[in-house]
């Protein structure tokens, strides 16, 4: 009989379910879609939890058709973090979950920040109030919703409540819990200190716990629901920033992974927060003692969907026309330009700055355009852009941390050539492909219920198991072009940053 790995990534348009064997192949994997309602413009943004478990337990059944559920090791997850499920004493969903992106409070985080104390803030729970954590979204609800907070037993995460439902226990692990900004980090248990001054109980905050726990077995509901065999071992698993960098094979101090999918991000494994609280976005991560520091791309793939919609209409007809892939039609013009795209620049703030820069105004951009310009010059000028926002990080990470291994590219962007060529010989180090790039985080949370069930002995075990493309080796012609236009990249920005208030 065939033995499996079984997780369920919760994302934020789609669950993601699949079976891994031990040794880390992917056997087969579903994706089940639902909506993120919006509303108020697109300040408030919500889940129900219900469409979650819908898509758990659809995947879970076709991914069974044809396997004996007795071969399953153990159930783990991963999932969105920074959001807020509520659960009655029932069991029940109070309100719909408040998903990461909701930006309702605004006043509230003014507010939080003129009381506390940021140091101490800072050091203890990685990051002032930004409007993406628990402590000003509980402020809201406290003023605008009270029945909400007296009707709640439990305030918990995506994964927490898939949990929840298959065996009946509620908890959350380290990593997500160091992302509602509310857990002391260093004792990896509640802050009391921020509970008392919302005038909030602590007791709404489930138990926190590694995300190698084995909660607790499929309980006979979900059996009947799911198709698993009751008395499956449960591990919790790990929010997706942390699973991701699981996935990507980063659980060594040093180790850099950078994510490019719509957004994407840079982030480096490490044994400490790193000390610009203001810029990193800092969560635990899934080893013991370990943290992953990122920066974020507002705008990674995105530029290039943009650049494929607006400027890219010959291609999207001959692929129609033809039967042809979009993206191998564009990729073929890109690769009739060379590095440094005869000297055009394109600033990639299609959704203002990354949090490198932190400018909301910064808006996209190109520069050196000439009458020799052409297309192909356009369109690689597109990732070229992208790729250098992620090595100001990477430069930004080599200042202050030993860079240790070649740097691993995860996301939708790393499934072709371009990209990950681009950047590698933008950074002028060795890169690797993930095998599977889109599946890091739900790998990692593979990793993580093998972990738990026994099948790995620790993360560094479990490493073997993480499978790359051959590694890419930067092009030293390239990375000689590319470094004479990073300063000029740099530049572009700051001389520009005046003028974007008054576009």
């Amino acid at each position: 009989m065939s033995e499996y790995l079984l997780v369920f990534d919760i994302g934020t348009s789609g669950t993601k379910a699949a079976l891994y064997n031990p040794d880390g192949t992917l056997a087969k994997s579903t994706t089940h879609s639902y909506e993120v309602h919006y509303s108020h413009g697109t300040a408030r943004a919500e889940e129900d939890p219900a469409d979650w478990w819908r898509a758990v337990t659809r995947g879970c059944r076709e991914l069974l058709q044809d396997i004996n559920p007795a071969g399953i090791l153990s159930v783990s997850f991963s999932g969105q973090m920074s959001g807020a499920c509520f659960l009655g004493k029932d069991g029940r969903c109070v309100r719909p979950h408040i998903v990461w992106c909701d930006t309702r409070s605004v006043r509230e985080v003014h507010e939080l920040q003129q009381q506390l104390d940021a140091k101490k803030t800072l050091e203890t729970l990685g990051r002032m109030p930004s409007g993406f954590g628990l402590a000003e979204r509980l402020l809201w609800l406290k003023r605008n919703e009270p029945d909400t907070l007296r009707q709640t037993d439990k305030i918990i995460q995506a994964k927490d409540y898939i949990a929840y439902r298959m065996t009946g226990r509620i908890v959350t692990d380290y990593t997500d819990a160091s992302a509602t900004y509310m857990l002391d980090r260093k004792n990896t248990r509640w802050n009391d200190e921020s509970f008392q001054m919302l005038g909030i109980s602590a007791d709404l905050m489930p138990e926190p716990v590694p995300p190698s726990a084995c909660i607790g077995k499929v309980n006979a509901s979900a059996a009947a629901e799911t198709g698993l065999l009751e008395g499956t071992p449960v591990v919790i698993g790990a929010g997706d920033v942390a699973a991701s960098a699981v996935g990507a094979g980063c659980s060594r101090p040093g180790n850099i992974h950078v994510s490019i999918g719509s957004s994407g991000w840079c982030a480096i494994t490490s044994d400490h927060q790193h000390p610009d609280y203001d810029r990193f976005y800092s969560v635990l991560h899934a080893a013991p003692g370990l943290y992953v520091n990122e920066m974020t791309l507002n705008t990674a793939g995105l530029a290039y969907k943009w650049m494929s919609d607006v400027i890219c209409t010959a291609e999207h007809e001959q692929a129609s026309a033809n039967g042809q892939s979009l993206y191998t039609l564009i990729n073929e013009q890109i690769s009739h330009a060379p590095a440094g795209s005869h000297g055009v620049l394109f600033l990639p703030f299609l959704a203002g700055g990354n949090s490198f820069e932190k400018n909301l105004l910064a808006s996209g951009a190109f520069l050196g355009i000439r009458a020799s310009t052409s297309r192909a010059d356009l369109l690689r000028a597109v990732p070229e852009g992208v790729c250098y926002s992620i090595a100001q990080i990477a430069n930004e990470f080599a200042k202050t941390e030993k860079i240790n291994g070649d740097i691993v590219i995860i996301g939708g962007g790393a499934k072709g050539k371009i990209w990950s060529t681009i950047l590698c010989d933008i950074l002028g180090k060795p890169c690797r492909v993930a095998r599977y790039p889109e599946e890091s985080a739900s790998i990692g949370a593979a990793v993580i219920g093998g972990i738990g069930v026994g099948v790995f002995r620790d993360y560094a075990a479990a490493e073997t198991l993480i499978q790359y493309n051959p590694t890419l080796e930067p092009d030293s012609q390239n990375h000689a072009s590319y470094r004479t236009r990073m300063p000029v990249f740099e530049k572009a920005y700051r001389e520009l940053s005046g003028v974007y208030p008054d576009l």
